[in-house]
């Protein structure tokens, strides 16, 4: 299926627009729930958030992070990449590199 060009004059007026967020706006108050309902109006479904997260398919926003140290074999693996990607810049930015 390919995209389609954005509906202009009446029929986009037909449909109303579909705001999607992971924001969930239930400790909002004051001047951030009329901002929030302002831009996307009233809540009309709400998707459970931790068995989304579970079943993989959204990632958790901060109040689902669980922080914990790398282990040595991740952070090797992260020194080998931070290594190699400054070996890229650097190769990058050589003088006299002729570009392709």
């Amino acid at each position: 299926m390919g995209l389609r060009r954005p509906r202009r004059g009446r029929a986009a007026r037909r449909r109303p627009p579909v705001a999607l967020t992971a924001t969930p706006p239930d400790g909002f108050t004051g001047e951030k729930a009329e901002l929030y309902a302002g831009l996307v109006g009233p809540v009309d479904f709400t998707v459970p958030t931790p068995s989304v997260v579970r079943e993989g398919l959204l990632a958790p926003y901060q109040e689902l992070a669980w922080l914990t140290e790398p282990l040595e074999s991740e952070v090797a693996w992260l020194r080998e990449h931070d290594a190699r990607l400054r070996q890229l810049v650097a190769d990058l930015h050589r003088p006299g590199r002729t570009r392709r």
